[in-house]
């Protein structure tokens, strides 16, 4: 991102590491920032999901777009107003929004296709756990 000069102003990892310094009041080095962020995004969102995958309308790619959705919006109101960026990343301008809700969309698809759900609206016919009449799982 940046050598190519990409959002030069979205640097989330330097932003949660600044949060977390903050917070903790600990000078921790920035792989810290790194393990929260990988933590959050493979333990935190990927159970919430598995929770709430139920009540998510429509097959699995659908259920990915509005689960990334869901956590680009938690990121817009919690995140980027703690670390100083606006409410919806105001400061940072709309390439930065747009940016970060594909990036959220892609990532919510990808987080759907790894958790043991079929891959296609045509097979899925919403089945996964919540579906006992399902032979995708």
């Amino acid at each position: 991102k940046s050598n190519v000069d990409l959002l030069p102003q979205l640097n989330l990892i330097k932003d949660l590491w600044v949060l977390l310094d903050r917070y903790t009041g600990l000078d921790l080095p920035i792989a810290s920032a790194w393990l929260t962020h990988f933590f959050i995004g493979t333990v935190v969102w990927g159970i919430l999901y598995n929770q709430i995958s139920g009540f998510i309308p429509g097959c699995s790619s659908v259920k990915g777009m509005f689960y990334g959705i869901i956590i680009w919006l938690v990121m817009m109101v919690a995140f980027m107003p703690a670390v100083g960026a606006g409410l919806f990343a105001s400061r940072l301008g709309a390439n930065a929004i747009l940016m970060t809700l594909e990036l959220n969309i892609l990532y919510g698809i990808i987080l759907v296709m790894t958790s043991n759900r079929s891959y296609s609206c045509a097979s899925n016919n919403n089945c996964g756990s919540h579906n006992p009449n399902c032979s995708i799982k």
